[in-house]
């Protein structure tokens, strides 16, 4: 029999387009990230145990939830009840936790544009993230190759990429070790994850080397290229609302990006760096 906070957590799990526990587990990094093992972890699914406060950080961004959220708020909450029980909760703790009406709802078109991109969601392993992020110029190669359904041999990826033979070499060899690849004939390759919207684990949780890593390459790659377009603000806002309401939005507004995914080259192809941001100035 399931508690409160296993059924929010199975729920919470299932949103984030991990349809078994195993692979939620094991796609975010295992016990090394996640700081317990898979049946200790199947024990919380099942009702059967309850992680530690401190355990919950990571097992939340895990879940791909916000802080402030209401997602985030309705996993605490439900571990917060089942923790000291109804009671309790009810006399002692509810009254100094703030008043929720409901959270914000996605719009129907958002809604849908959502299950559809968790059909196609492709969750990299931490070892597969490890491989990618082993150089830039394996970041790249994974990045060119996971937009591109055809076969490339070294000598193309290289020339297209504009990258040394022998770095391209050594960059698909890792790759099609790692599974992202898969080797066609000698020294060609082709992606089979290409079409899929591939996610990266929570690096925070896992490795903080390998977030800094992902910020460098990106910012180099940005640096690179040719700025196509820009919008932005400055706003003043209860930062609870907008945590609540923004970034789920902005975040699957950036996958929709995909939806323009075009996986064979044409006269106009390119690769693009799409990007939506939060940066909190100063408290106001």
């Amino acid at each position: 029999m399931g508690t409160l906070f296993s059924d929010a957590l199975c729920k919470a799990r299932k949103d984030a387009g991990f349809v078994t526990a195993y692979r939620f587990f094991h796609d975010n990094g295992g016990a090394k990230a996640l700081g317990f093992s898979y049946r200790q972890y199947l024990l919380m699914e099942q009702g059967k145990s309850l992680p530690a406060c401190s355990k919950l950080y990571k097992l939340f961004l895990s879940l791909r939830v916000y802080p402030l959220s209401a997602e985030t708020f309705e996993l605490a909450d439900a571990w917060l009840r089942t923790m000291v029980g109804e009671e309790a909760y009810k006399y002692i703790f509810e009254q100094f936790l703030p008043v929720r009406t409901g959270k914000e709802k996605l719009s129907p078109l958002h809604t849908a544009l959502k299950s559809a991109l968790i059909g196609r969601t492709y969750y990299l392993t931490f070892d597969q993230s490890r491989a990618i992020l082993s150089s830039a110029d394996t970041y790249l190669c994974f990045n060119a190759m996971q937009n591109d359904t055809d076969r490339w041999s070294v000598a193309q990826i290289a020339k297209a990429l504009c990258l040394k033979e022998t770095s391209a070499d050594k960059a698909m060899k890792i790759l099609a070790g790692a599974k992202i690849l898969k080797r066609m004939g000698k020294n060609v390759y082709k992606c089979p994850l290409a079409s899929m919207l591939v996610e990266f684990p929570n690096l925070e949780v896992i490795d903080q080397e390998l977030k800094e890593k992902v910020k460098k390459y990106d910012k180099d790659l940005v640096d690179s290229g040719v700025n196509k377009w820009r919008r932005a603000g400055i706003i003043r806002a209860d930062a609870p609302v907008l945590y609540n309401s923004y970034p789920p939005l902005m975040s699957l507004n950036v996958s929709a990006a995909y939806t323009y995914n075009t996986t064979r080259k044409t006269d106009n192809s390119a690769l693009f760096f799409v990007e939506s941001r939060l940066v909190k100035l100063r408290d106001f």
